[in-house]
């Protein structure tokens, strides 16, 4: 964040820049004197949401289109915005088209694929009417499942953090930790993945009373990386030699909360 604040900062006369963000600010951002930041942020709705208000036309129905698809991928899709326009649809159609792009984009991430998508979507054409996508969805829900049956057989539980580590195929951490939740009764769980001995960790919560955001944030910093993210759903990344360090922490902060 810092050098986004240098950078901002030593922008030229004239110039400005609006950042748009659903996730939580870090401890004392944006700085006061940061004029030239034009700064929209609220919790419990989508970033495209945020990003439509912001620049949306109301009558265009692509932009609203776009909007709920963002929404839904976000998981805030119960926004009075989103309700708003999901009632003058069929909702299991727009949730099918938003599957598509949510699961498509798992398996292809190569900048050209994801240029390519946005100009097809923002030129109007449904998700389900681009083939490269719908192929790569599919090939993400097969491998979904092999990895929801991974969980199954590998997830362990250590007090009230279930862990899961090891996942075979790569982009399934935020959904291995989800499936890690409905498998055990854990109040927390942890996806681990480890890369040039990075550790890359998801976390979900279903307990209310624990903010993973928060939790992420100032273990990650104390150990040598950096994390954050929302209330139930976070991910941080620190070196791999460190992980046994974490789990005991989490550990400890999570037995002050009921």
């Amino acid at each position: 964040m810092s050098e986004l604040i240098d950078l901002i900062r030593s922008l030229p006369p004239g110039c400005s820049v609006c950042y748009i963000d659903h996730h939580p600010p870090p401890s004392g951002f944006p700085p006061s004197d940061l004029d030239r930041l034009e700064y929209r942020y609220r919790s419990g709705v989508s970033a495209s949401q945020l990003v439509y208000e912001a620049l949306g036309k109301p009558d265009d129905r692509i932009s609203k289109m776009l909007m709920v698809y963002g929404a839904i991928g976000d998981m805030c899709d119960d926004s009075q915005l989103v309700r708003e326009i999901l009632s003058l649809w069929d909702r299991r159609l727009i949730y099918l088209e938003a599957g598509f792009i949510v699961e498509g984009l798992i398996s292809r991430r190569d900048q050209a694929f994801i240029d390519e998508l946005i100009d097809r979507l923002a030129q109007g054409n449904p998700p389900s009417s681009i083939p490269e996508l719908v192929s790569s969805c599919l090939k993400t829900l097969s491998d979904e499942y092999k990895v929801y049956k991974y969980v199954e057989e590998n997830v362990t539980v250590k007090g009230r953090i279930a862990i899961v580590s090891k996942i075979p195929i790569s982009g399934f951490g935020g959904k291995a930790a989800n499936y890690a939740l409905a498998c055990t009764k854990a109040d927390v769980a942890i996806a681990i993945t480890v890369n040039k001995g990075i550790a890359h960790i998801s976390l979900r919560s279903r307990n209310p009373m624990i903010d993973l955001n928060d939790l992420a944030r100032r273990l990650s910093t104390a150990l040598g990386g950096y994390g954050g993210g929302h209330p139930q759903s976070a991910a941080m990344r620190i070196p791999a030699s460190r992980m046994e360090e974490l789990l005991m922490f989490m550990e400890i902060a999570l037995s002050g909360i009921s």
